[in-house]
């Protein structure tokens, strides 16, 4: 039998260190002393021993699942007290050629190995004795030549996104190869999504256009500077990306040049250094970081291994506009001390480094996990900043059980919350609105009522990107002779100041303006209550405009955006939850019922809090949680005992809920 080296210089290393691990198995070492973070950012291991560390997906109930590449492995790494330390480290699979390719759907962890991808049902309730896996595709193209370990990802199409590397340097690929493809989550229907794709070892789509990003790692063999690695944007299926005939959107290569024009291949968003290795790729959608860095792309750059002078070997943060990157600077920085002066090239410097980073994988709570496949562990990176209120709310906000209003008779049926934590009520008795500062468990007056014009208010949404508070305002009165008092209306405010700016007065006869949601365009929907009708506020638009109506939908209430773009609605009476797609147009698609694992109990209150992910109150007494698959919801209470819960936000990894139309209580929740 044949050892490798890399194979013995871990057991060697095992040995050395095996008297210093605990009980769980868990060596905990310090992070790297040469790491380099901006001020106020943070860098603990957050676990150890997890042999070549590669790609990673987050579980829905916090299990972070990582692949491997030179090992055979896939291991779970569980923190169940929420220290942001792993408890354990566990071996779910093992005996498979280049397990890199990690995805969750659901319950189930996809690995995708050089030549087929496997799915584990159930897996975090069977972590200890994991189950048979299932083949969901056999096959794969280039299964045994260069570039044969493959990375997977769920888009918001709910399909299942593989790249395929060259099986060369430098050469014309057969099809399939040189790709990336995607395929629904049973394997079939394999096509291809984008080519001229050297090696991409990680994608993302960003947060807000839902287009696909990727990194591709350029040529060898044609010096230390040239090619670049590659950011790109496949902004739609077909793009062609250039390799072989083209590298970085510019340089023709000597040997295929001829055949293509690189004014007929894709350009890249962002070149970057040549032989940085630019790997996993992630979009920064959490609130710990400072706002700047909100839906950033964080790229890690593994590290050169044939260049003269080395290059990479640090996390790098981008910030985009449009399908460009605008800017492109380290956070996290240090893996190869002296990289920059002095530091041995080639080979050589892959063995100094302290450190190669593979991905990047955002925590609920905000931070984020590196994985290091040459240091065997993950990374976190957390922020904090005293002068920072988004910060240190979510630190109060465990200290506080519930929120309550300080006035009487305030009735409040939803409420919502801006990015750093200040939470805000409507009052369907009163009118006014109320606010709590970041951190705070009681909620004061703040827009009154009689000054603004406001009656009855449900719905309430803060929009930070238009720095607005939406409000749905309803007019009061007009039984028998009773007068009628206001109008059926929604209404905007300042988030900041409180400010009035406008308003959208709901048609003549019309129902309850209930509920609010804002598309990725900036568009406000609003739904109205017994006409089951939902009305549309374009951006820069003087009126509101009825975009969908159904009489299956006629006690519409709650509504949310998810990923793919559809606009998801549930209705109080029936207990239904509707998907309505958005057409390319920005008119209503045909409004389909989604069939949901169990059933509601009054559906009231609902908020996106994933890409396929909703949180919801129902006034039956419960908050759940609704994963979206095509046309069915996965639902999984996360708390019972709620007495007509009507509304939710999320601040920090707690939802607040609105209960018994008086005051809203925490609950520990972190989303899938």
């Amino acid at each position: 039998m044949t050892i490798s080296k890399t194979v013995l210089a871990t057991a060697l290393l095992y040995a050395v260190l095996a008297p210093a691990l605990t009980g769980s198995g868990l060596l905990y070492a310090q992070p790297p002393d040469s790491l380099i973070v901006p001020a106020g950012f943070h860098v603990t291991v957050f676990a150890d021993s997890v042999d070549n560390a590669r790609s990673m997906a987050l579980g829905p109930q916090g299990t972070v699942f990582v692949g491997s590449r030179t090992g055979d492995k896939v291991h779970a790494v569980i923190d169940r007290d929420g220290d942001s330390k792993a408890d354990r480290v566990v071996v779910i699979a093992s005996g498979l050629d280049q397990p890199n390719g990690i995805a969750m759907r659901g319950e189930a962890l996809y690995v995708a190995t050089a030549s087929e991808i496997l799915r584990f049902d159930d897996i975090e309730q069977h972590l200890d004795t994991p189950p048979a896996p299932v083949t969901v595709r056999d096959s794969l193209p280039n299964p045994d030549d260069g570039h044969t370990w493959k990375f997977i990802a769920f888009g918001p199409d709910d399909l299942l996104y593989m790249s395929v590397g060259a099986p060369c340097n430098v050469c014309l690929s057969p099809p399939m190869v040189s790709t990336i493809l995607r395929m629904k989550p049973d394997g079939s229907d394999l096509e291809v999504f984008a080519e001229g794709v050297r090696n991409s070892v990680g994608f993302d789509w960003h947060p807000e256009t839902q287009e696909l990003w990727f990194t591709d790692n350029g040529r060898d063999a044609l010096g230390d500077d040239v090619p670049g690695d590659e950011l790109n944007v496949a902004w739609r299926p077909g793009l062609h990306f250039g390799f072989p005939f083209c590298h970085q959107g510019d340089v023709s290569d000597p040997e295929f040049g001829a055949q293509r024009a690189c004014s007929t291949t894709e350009p890249p968003a962002k070149t970057l250094g040549a032989h940085v290795a630019a790997l996993g790729v992630t979009f920064y959608t959490g609130s710990m970081f400072p706002d700047s860095l909100r839906n950033a792309v964080l790229v890690a750059e593994h590290g050169s291994w044939n260049r003269t002078v080395p290059s990479g070997y640090r996390v790098m943060v981008g910030r985009t506009d449009g399908r460009r990157a605008t800017s492109y600077e380290p956070l996290v920085d240090g893996f190869l001390p002296g990289r920059d002066s002095g530091a041995p090239g080639g080979w050589e410097a892959t063995r100094t480094a302290e450190g190669r980073p593979v991905d990047v994988l955002q925590m609920p709570d905000g931070s984020i996990l590196i994985s290091d496949d040459t240091g065997n562990r993950l990374l976190r990176i957390s922020y904090t900043d005293a002068t920072s209120t988004s910060s240190a709310s979510v630190v109060r906000a465990q200290d506080r059980t519930e929120v309550t209003i300080n006035d009487t008779d305030v009735t409040p049926e939803n409420l919502t919350s801006s990015r750093d934590g200040t939470v805000y009520f409507g009052s369907m008795e009163k009118g006014t609105i109320y606010r709590a500062a970041p951190g705070a468990s009681q909620a004061e007056p703040w827009i009154s009522a009689s000054d603004a014009g406001l009656t009855r208010v449900l719905g309430v949404l803060a929009d930070d990107e238009s720095n607005t508070l939406w409000v749905c305002q309803n007019a009061t009165g007009g039984r028998g002779d009773e007068p009628v008092t206001g109008q059926t209306a929604l209404r905007s405010f300042d988030l900041q100041s409180g400010d009035a700016r406008s308003a959208y007065p709901f048609p003549p006869d019309s129902g309850v303006c209930n509920d609010i949601a804002i598309s990725t365009d900036g568009a406000v929907y609003v739904s109205e209550s017994f006409r089951g009708r939902v009305h549309r506020l374009r951006p820069g638009a003087a009126e509101l405009e009825v975009w969908a109506s159904d009489e299956a939908i006629t006690v519409i209430d709650g509504l949310a955006f998810l990923a793919d773009g559809s606009l998801y609605v549930n209705d109080f009476r029936t207990g239904g939850l509707f998907r309505i797609p958005v057409n390319a147009d920005g008119s209503a698609g045909e409004i389909m019922p989604i069939e949901t694992s169990i059933p509601f109990s009054r559906p009231d209150g609902l908020r996106s809090v994933g890409p396929q992910t909703l949180l919801q109150a129902e006034q039956g007494g419960r908050l759940t949680e609704l994963t979206i698959h095509e046309d069915r919801a996965d639902v999984r209470v996360v708390q019972d005992g709620l007495p007509r819960a009507s509304g939710v936000t999320l601040v920090g990894d707690f939802a607040l809920v609105l209960v018994d139309l008086t005051r809203a209580v925490v609950v520990p929740y972190r989303p899938r």
